[in-house]
C-alpha cells in the first residue's frame, strides 16, 4: 500500500539512526543531529496517533496495522528487529531523546549478548526506557528452525524454562533435546559456567517434575559427551562428572553397550574418559550388568571390539573391574563356542610372566636371560602395540636397576627400542596408540636436533606429539626453534595461504603439547601473527596458565581495541591484575583529546566486559570537564550511570 510522507520519513529516520549507533559514540555531533531528526519525525507521526507500532516479520513491515509494500528499506528494517526476536516495538508520543540514545543502544548489541541479557524487552525496563517498548517471539520457535540453534539462546530456552516453570516450555525443550544439544560441544559445558549451570538447573527441574523426560535428556547429554572429539582434559571431569551422577546402574550399562555397539569411535580412550565420569562405587554392578546384555552375543566383530577397549586398559585403576568380569567371560571362546587360539592373549600373557621373574628379586643370570627374551619379543610388542606391557615393563626394570647396577646396558639397549620406534611413529605421522601414556617414560631420543628442525619447518610435519619431543628432548635448543620458526614464516610470507596454513597448524599443535614452555611459544607466534592470528592467540592464553602476566598488560596498549578487549578478558581471571589493567587502560596521556578514541574504546570494552575495576578510573574522567575531554567525561559518565543503575 501507499505510504504517508509522515511515515516514510520516521522509517529512513529511524534506519539511519540504527546505521550510525553502530558507528559514532553517543556524544558525537552526527549522532546526535541523528537523534535530533528521530525525535523530530516521530513528533509528526504522533500528530495523527498517540502511539506508534511497528510489526515485523522476516522479510515485511506492519506499520500501524498496515501491512508496507515490499522495497528494501522496510525489508532491512524488519530483518533487524526480527534477528533480535522482537515481534512489536511501541514508540509513544511522549518519547524523549535520551529515551531513543538508550533504546538505539541496547538494539544494537550483538544478538548473542541480547538473548544473553534477557531480551531486548527486559534490556528497555532495565535501561528505565518508559516510552519506548517491544514484544517479544516466542524463543522457544527458534527450535523448528532451520539450522543450529545458537548455543546463547540454547541457554537461554533452559533458564527460562526452570525460571518460569512453564511445563509446556520445559516438554518443547524435552522432545528436542537432541537437536538442541547438538550445538553445544563437551568443551563448552566445561568452559561456559553459564551454560553448564543452566543445563544442570534444567535437568534438575526435569527430575522433580518430569521424571521420563529427566531420563531422555541425560541419556542423550551424556551420550553427546561420550562423542566427543579427542580426550577430555582430565582437569575438566568433575565439571562434567555432575551429569554422570544420578545414571542408576542399569541406565549405565545401557549407554556403554549402546556405544560399543553402535559407535565406530568408541575406543579405549573413550572408555576410560566413561570410567572417570562416572562414580567409581557403580563401576562393579555396571559390569555386571552389561555382562548380562552381553550373555549370548555371538558377534566375531564385537568380541574382538571388547578385546581391544578391555585389554588395552588392564592396569589402569577402576577398568580392571570391566576387564576382569568380560573378558573372563569372552577372551577364549569363540562364535560357535569353540575353544579359540587367541596369538595376543597369550603373547601378552607371556611378557607378564616375563616381568614377574624380574619381580621376583632373582639372581643377576635370571635377570639378564629374562632381558634377553623380553628384547626378542620386541618386533611382536610392537606389532600389538602394547604400550600399557611397556609401561610396566619399564617401571619394573627401573627399580631392578637399584638391585643390579649392571643391568643398564640391557636397560638402555631396551629403552632405546622403544624410543626408536614412539619417534619413528611420530616422524612418519603415524602414531596410532596412546603417545601420552607412555611419554613420560621416555628420557633418550634417536635422533638429533636438525633432524628434529627438517621434520617440522622443511616438511611440515606440526603435530602435538614432535614438539613436545622436541621440548623434551632438546630444552636448550629453545631460541634454535624460534629462529627457524621466524624464517619459515618469513618466507612463507610471500605466499598468505600457506603462512597462514602453517601458522595455524603450529598454534594448534602448541595448544595440545604437553610443555612447561606453551606460553613462551605461543607470545613467539603472537609477535610474528597479523592481527587475526593474534586474536586467536590471545583467546587461548585464557585456558591455560599466565606465566607472564605483564605480557597481557602490554597488550592492553594495542591499537587494535578487539586485540585489547580479549587482553582483559584474560586477565579478568586474575584478580590481583584488575587495578593494573585499569591503570593502562585509563591513566594514558590525553593532552588536547589525542586519545579520545582510544579512551572511548576502551570505556566501552569494560562495559562490555562488565569490568568493575575500572570505577575509579571513570569517575576521574567523567569529573574531567576540559573542553577536549568533553566526550570522554560523557562515555564515562553514561556507563558509571549504567552500572548503578544496574545495581538498583
Amino acid at each position: 500500500m501507499a505510504i504517508s510522507k509522515e511515515n516514510e520519513y520516521f522509517l529512513k529516520a529511524l534506519k539511519v539512526a540504527i546505521t550510525n549507533s553502530t558507528i559514532y559514540f553517543r556524544e558525537h555531533p552526527l549522532f546526535l543531529s541523528t537523534i535530533d531528526d528521530l525525535k523530530n519525525k516521530i513528533d509528526l507521526v504522533c500528530s495523527q496517533t498517540q502511539t506508534i507500532k511497528l510489526s515485523f516479520s522476516k522479510d515485511y513491515l506492519v506499520l500501524n496495522g498496515e501491512k508496507l509494500e515490499i522495497i528494501q528499506l522496510y525489508v532491512d528494517l524488519a530483518d533487524f528487529f526480527h534477528r533480535r526476536y522482537v515481534k512489536t516495538l511501541f514508540i509513544e508520543k511522549d518519547v524523549s531523546k535520551s529515551e531513543l540514545v538508550n533504546f538505539l543502544g541496547q538494539s544494537t548489541l550483538s544478538v548473542s549478548d541480547i538473548v544473553k541479557r534477557g531480551g531486548l524487552t527486559l534490556l528497555l525496563k532495565q535501561s528505565g526506557v518508559l516510552n519506548i517498548s517491544t514484544q517479544s517471539l516466542d524463543y522457544t520457535s527458534l527450535i523448528y528452525g532451520q539450522g543450529q540453534v545458537i548455543k546463547d539462546v540454547w541457554s537461554y530456552l533452559l533458564a527460562e524454562a526452570v525460571d518460569s516453570g512453564d511445563s509446556e516450555k520445559a516438554s518443547i525443550i524435552v522432545d528436542n533435546f537432541s537437536k538442541m544439544c547438538k550445538t553445544v560441544a563437551s568443551g563448552d559445558l566445561v568452559k561456559d559456567d553459564s551454560v553448564r549451570n543452566n543445563v544442570v538447573r534444567f535437568l534438575g527441574y526435569l527430575k522433580k517434575n518430569n521424571n521420563q523426560g529427566y531420563k531422555n535428556c541425560s541419556k542423550v547429554l551424556t551420550s553427546n559427551i561420550l562423542n566427543a572429539e579427542g580426550s577430555i582434559n582430565p582437569d575438566d571431569n568433575a565439571k562434567l562428572r555432575v551429569f554422570f551422577e544420578d545414571l542408576d546402574s542399569s541406565e549405565a550399562a545401557d549407554l556403554l553397550w549402546e556405544k560399543i555397539s553402535k559407535s565406530k569411535n568408541f575406543n579405549a580412550e573413550r572408555f576410560k574418559t566413561f570410567t572417570q565420569l562416572v562414580p567409581e562405587n557403580k563401576h562393579k554392578e555396571i559390569a555386571l550388568n552389561l555382562a548380562a546384555v552381553l550373555k549370548g552375543k555371538n558377534d566375531d566383530g564385537l568380541r574382538e571390539k571388547l578385546r581391544d577397549i578391555f585389554s588395552s586398559s588392564i592396569g589402569s585403576g577402576v577398568s580392571d573391574i570391566y576387564s576382569g568380569i568380560l573378558l573372563s567371560s569372552f577372551e577364549q571362546i569363540s562364535p560357535k563356542g569353540i575353544l579359540k587360539f587367541d596369538r595376543v592373549s597369550l603373547a601378552k600373557n607371556y611378557r607378564y610372566i616375563i616381568i614377574n621373574l624380574l619381580i621376583a628379586k632373582t639372581d643377576l643370570v635370571t635377570a639378564k636371560l629374562a632381558l634377553q627374551k623380553l628384547n626378542d619379543q620386541w618386533p611382536s610388542i610392537i606389532r600389538d602395540l602394547d604400550i600399557e606391557f611397556i609401561n610396566s615393563f619399564l617401571e619394573v626394570l627401573a627399580e631392578e636397576l637399584i638391585n643390579y647396577p649392571s643391568l643398564e646396558t640391557d636397560y638402555l639397549k631396551i629403552l632405546n627400542n622403544i624410543t626408536s620406534f614412539v619417534e619413528d611413529k611420530v616422524f612418519s605421522d603415524s602414531v596410532d596408540f596412546d603417545f601420552w601414556a607412555i611419554y613420560d617414560n621416555l628420557h633418550l631420543t634417536t635422533k638429533n636436533l636438525n633432524q628434529y628442525l627438517v621434520e617440522i619447518f622443511e616438511k611440515a610435519n606440526i603435530t602435538p606429539f614432535i614438539l613436545t619431543l622436541y621440548f623434551k628432548f632438546f630444552p636448550e635448543n629453545f631460541s634454535d626453534f624460534c629462529k627457524m620458526l621466524t624464517k619459515r614464516l618469513i618466507l612463507t610470507k610471500k605466499h598468505s595461504d600457506s603462512g597462514g596454513r602453517f601458522l595455524s597448524a603450529m598454534i594448534e599443535a602448541i595448544v595440545l603439547t604437553r610443555c612447561e614452555i606453551k606460553f613462551e611459544l605461543l607470545k613467539v607466534l603472537y609477535a610474528l601473527s597479523d592481527d587475526e592470528f593474534k586474536l586467536k592467540i590471545i583467546k587461548i592464553m585464557r585456558d591455560i596458565p599466565l606465566d607472564d602476566k605483564s605480557f597481557i598488560l602490554s597488550l592492553l596498549k594495542s591499537p587494535n581495541s578487539l586485540i585489547r578487549k580479549e587482553a582483559l578478558k584474560v586477565l579478568l581471571k586474575y584478580q590481583s591484575m584488575l587495578s593494573q589493567a585499569g591503570c593502562v587502560l585509563f591513566s594514558g596521556f590525553n593532552f588536547l583529546g589525542f586519545n579520545n578514541t582510544f579512551l572511548i574504546n576502551n570505556i566501552t570494552i569494560a562495559e562490555e566486559l562488565d569490568f568493575k575495576g575500572s570505577l575509579n578510573y571513570l569517575k576521574i574522567l567523567a569529573d574531567k570537564d576540559w573542553l577536549w575531554n568533553k566526550p570522554v567525561a560523557a562515555k564515562a559518565s553514561i556507563t558509571l550511570k549504567r552500572w548503578t543503575d544496574d545495581n538498583g
